[in-house]
């Protein structure tokens, strides 16, 4: 059977398409509020809470972030830790150059991204993502998190391609293990040159870096 040829590529927001917010977002929390690294990362990157309810749409913001505050033994608001978070992100030049380079051959651009309410819409009105891509499937939307089949298939279906004409980094290995077991052109994201490597090799044409 002929392989079908890519239309769509997926770029994942935090670490290809913006960079250093996480990383950012902790180092101020310590900085503004004396919390340490390792129960920034406790709350914020590995607990159940946003990692299972949060992100899911399970919990709201509010319930978040006074839990957050309520483990880092702080006095904030919602809106002051989310505008903190937003404020250490910057766009990746190289992401945006070969996006622009992308659009103008023809590719559709696409976001599959677990993430929250409040962080994707700081993220729209600092960035206005839906001007540079095409399709954007959050987790929260959804009530469902990558790897689960529902969200790769919500997406193919709002980007109106099949799975197998559109290409996906990820570097979570089990999300492309579960995207490639739904027929899309899935591939481990290591750094920005092995993801233009693996553009390359899909058949994507593209100048050197």
């Amino acid at each position: 059977m002929e392989k079908s040829a890519i239309k769509g590529i997926v770029f994942d927001l935090d670490g290809v398409y913006l960079l250093k917010g996480k990383e950012r977002f902790i180092e101020n929390l310590g900085k503004k509020y004396g919390v340490s690294v390792a129960d920034a990362q406790r709350v914020f990157l590995k607990s159940p809470e946003m990692n299972k309810l949060y992100k899911a749409g399970k919990m709201t913001g509010d319930e978040f972030w006074e839990y957050a505050a309520r483990e880092w033994k702080i006095k904030a608001t919602k809106a002051e830790l989310v505008n903190l978070l937003l404020s250490g992100y910057e766009v990746n030049r190289e992401a945006e150059k070969l996006i622009k380079t992308l659009k103008t051959a023809g590719y559709r651009l696409l976001v599959c991204t677990n993430n929250f309410k409040e962080r994707l819409d700081g993220l729209e009105r600092k960035f206005a993502l839906s001007k540079t891509f095409d399709t954007i499937v959050a987790s929260y939307q959804l009530g469902a998190l990558k790897p689960e089949n529902e969200i790769f298939l919500e997406l193919a279906k709002r980007a109106k391609l099949a799975p197998g004409e559109i290409f996906i980094a990820d570097d979570n290995q089990g999300n492309v293990s579960a995207a490639k077991a739904l027929g899309f052109k899935a591939v481990l994201y290591e750094d920005f040159g092995k993801f233009h490597s693996d553009l390359k090799s899909a058949g994507i044409k593209l100048a050197p870096l």
